[in-house]
């Protein structure tokens, strides 16, 4: 009997685990915990097995484990891209990440607007000068391609950890933007003819797109891009979309 008490016990604490830490799944398309607590690259824990680079920002404590951190400095995270690749996203995406803003953008440079994820003339998640998140994806549309852009109702809070995530959907025709996994505020998309998102090889980034510009202040952590609109999120269920 103890000896299946102790086995369940095992389970159970490997389930809750696997719930709080976040596991890659079919559609996760990049994962990274940021565990490597040192050094100057970080690796995706999806199938995929991306790798970034780290310039500036310093490691620190994070949500769980460890984080990077960036002030006022030059840097970001700088994942290369390559012909035919999982981070070329068409129909749905969900981009997300737990962070710990120190400062809001100002609205001018270099801090005009707060990156967090940024994949250029494709897709981003960001903090907007009005305090709430700021996300979008730039569509195919009729004669050229055109942003598409969605910004938050509920103020993104300051020195405090919060999760904050963006969807959209292709077929839906929604787009959608949530904290700490509530809805904050959804769209439904009308005027174009082609609601694919435009794909290319510009590399991805985590913190500002150009490592010089639209700077994050603060702590990022847990980030994950999948290929679908999630309706659960990492930390939250991990194994449900």
């Amino acid at each position: 009997m103890k000896k299946i008490l102790f086995f369940n016990s095992l389970i159970l604490f490997a389930f809750l685990n696997l719930v709080e830490k976040g596991v890659s799944d079919e559609w996760t398309v990049i994962l990274f915990h940021f565990e490597e607590e040192e050094g100057k690259i970080v690796r995706d824990s999806s199938a995929n097995k991306f790798k970034g680079e780290v310039t500036g920002g310093k490691w620190v404590e994070g949500k769980k484990g460890k984080a990077l951190e960036w002030s006022e400095e030059n840097g970001n995270i700088r994942v290369k891209d390559f012909g035919d690749s999982p981070l070329d996203i068409t129909d749905e995406i969900t981009l997300e990440a737990w962070i710990y803003l120190k400062s809001y953008p100002t609205g001018e440079k270099p801090f005009s607007i707060a990156n967090v994820i940024t994949k250029v003339d494709s897709y981003f998640i960001s903090i907007s000068k009005k305090k709430v998140i700021y996300a979008g994806v730039k569509l195919l549309g009729s004669e050229r391609p055109m942003w598409w852009v969605i910004e938050g109702n509920r103020t993104v809070p300051l020195n405090q950890w919060t999760h904050i995530a963006f969807t959209y959907d292709s077929k839906s025709r929604e787009g959608k933007v949530y904290i700490n996994g509530e809805l904050d505020k959804e769209v439904t998309l009308k005027g174009y003819k082609d609601y694919k998102i435009q794909t290319n090889d510009n590399h991805l980034t985590i913190r500002s797109y150009s490592g010089a510009d639209e700077k994050f202040i603060g702590i990022i952590d847990e980030v994950r891009i999948s290929n679908i609109a999630r309706r659960e999120f990492l930390l939250i269920n991990n194994s449900e979309k």
